[in-house]
């Protein structure tokens, strides 16, 4: 490789060949990189765009010693594991599957360093996932950034800036798949779900024909099909997508709240996303899921330090789940009137947000003693699931009326509003509550609801039946004749 001194600025980092040191463009801090791992990175700068197979790779790493290659996928995973603590949205090494590597960010030689920048390999950068569009490529590296902290307004200006780089480049896969995972997050976070899927299985569909082997665009098919409550084809494209690259964190969080989680393989979903943690403990997306997983095993303060630390990374706190998580943990200690304050951040926008909060001061009050608990639920059921304009829509806060009226002890209360769920879904053909309702129906406090009867019709209205009789019941059921039961 290269040793004259050179400083390459790649995507949030600065690389200097001298000192064998790469710092964070944010904050100056030095990245911790084994010697070998330095050297990797180091060849994929010298490369930038190229596709380099094991055999390339082990070659100019060890140029003397004869190595296995689990060694180059260590230093790899390692490489990975390090630049996404400080940089998680941009994925900087992919793997091009039965192919090799590519650096996927553009290199620059910073202003003094001595000699020729590094060449690009033109054959390579014709990739359809790549761009030789210099501004197309630096709208999605800013795109990228702003992606890893996922507020709403973030989101909205992620989106602008994929469309101006898919404009000027409409071959430019990976932007297409950026997109579509900024719209999927924006349905995540429950915010015009119904055109965020659309606008997502869009911009997906249209990545992979550009370029069949991205993960991330597999993934959010993956995440919209379970919006659609087709599981089996969910499963179909999450199993592309790992298959891709096992290692791609939003496909890892995306299958675990979307598919093992919502089907209520909670131990299962819980192993594997250690191991996403594992991979990319300072995700905002990978840290809420820990949240929720911690929250259904009844680690509620491990929950709230996730939701902090996520908060922290740019997760907007006033977004879906965050208050939610915060008011279920409130209210397990008993700290009703807290849990009421943080509710009131989901319903702060509603047109009704006086009478919306009311309810909710009501519903705690009556979790707290100082209101009948009946009293409560026939005001959640007037306000909520009358034949006028409800205060709260039974669809899109379906999370906490199920949750309170449960806890209330009225599981009519709480199948009507399945039942309204299930309508809507007919209606519609989408669970607009996919991704937060589905992973919460196997939470401690709403066990009698799946002990109930009717639960076993819900899950079947939801598609899940015949997705449990290919692959297993969920956690503490089984199937008997066909039929789910829960204890």
């Amino acid at each position: 490789m290269n040793s004259s001194e050179f400083r390459y600025q790649f995507g949030a980092f600065q690389l200097h060949t001298a000192r064998r040191e790469v710092t964070s463009l944010a904050d100056g801090r030095v990245l911790e990189l084994k010697p070998r791992a330095f050297d990797t990175l180091l060849f994929f700068i010298e490369h930038p765009g190229a596709l380099l197979d094991k055999a390339t790779l082990l070659k100019a790493i060890w140029p003397d010693t004869v190595v296995e290659e689990n060694n180059l996928n260590q230093h790899i995973s390692a490489l990975r594991r390090v630049l996404a603590e400080h940089d998680a949205a941009t994925p900087y090494i992919v793997t091009v599957p039965r192919r090799g590597y590519q650096l996927a960010v553009t290199v620059r030689t910073v202003p003094g360093s001595a000699g020729s920048p590094p060449r690009v390999a033109p054959e390579s950068r014709q990739d359809a996932a790549f761009t030789t569009d210099l501004p197309a490529q630096q709208l999605y590296e800013q795109a990228r950034a702003l992606a890893a902290r996922p507020s709403e307004s973030n989101l909205r200006m992620t989106i602008s800036l994929l469309q101006e780089a898919t404009v000027r480049d409409p071959g430019f896969a990976r932007a297409f798949g950026a997109l579509s995972v900024a719209h999927a997050t924006l349905a995540g976070m429950g915010i015009e779900f119904d055109a965020a899927v659309t606008n997502a299985e869009a911009a997906a569909t249209q990545a992979l024909a550009l370029d069949a082997h991205l993960a991330e665009a597999h993934a959010v098919l993956g995440f919209a099909a379970a919006c659609r409550c087709k599981w089996s084809e969910a499963a179909a494209h999450f199993a592309s997508a790992m298959a891709l690259d096992s290692q791609d964190v939003l496909t890892r969080c995306w299958r675990a709240a979307c598919l093992t989680g919502a089907a209520g393989y909670m131990r299962l979903t819980l192993q594997e996303h250690q191991e996403t943690y594992r991979l990319s403990p300072g995700h905002p997306t990978t840290l809420i899921i820990m949240a929720y997983l911690h929250l259904q095993f009844g680690r509620d303060a491990e929950a709230l330090k996730c939701v902090d630390l996520a908060a922290g990374l740019g997760f907007a706190g006033a977004a879906l789940p965050v208050p939610f998580i915060r008011a279920q943990v409130a209210q397990r200690r008993g700290r009703y009137a807290e849990a009421a304050s943080h509710m009131h951040q989901l319903t702060a926008g509603v047109t009704r947000a006086p009478e919306a909060n009311a309810l909710v001061d009501t519903v705690y009050a009556a979790l707290a003693g100082s209101v009948h608990k009946s009293d409560a639920a026939t005001a959640i059921r007037a306000q909520t699931l009358s034949s006028g304009v409800a205060v709260l829509n039974p669809v899109r806060f379906a999370r906490p009326l199920l949750l309170w009226a449960t806890t209330l002890g009225d599981l009519d209360l709480a199948y009507d509003v399945a039942n309204a769920i299930l309508e809507d879904f007919r209606r519609s053909g989408l669970v607009r509550v996919a991704v937060g309702l589905l992973a919460q129906l196997w939470t401690p406090e709403l066990r009698p609801l799946r002990q109930d009867p009717r639960f076993a019709q819900l899950t079947a209205g939801l598609g899940l039946l015949d997705f449990w009789a290919c692959h297993g019941p969920p956690d503490q059921c089984e199937l008997r004749d066909g039929k789910l039961a829960c204890f």
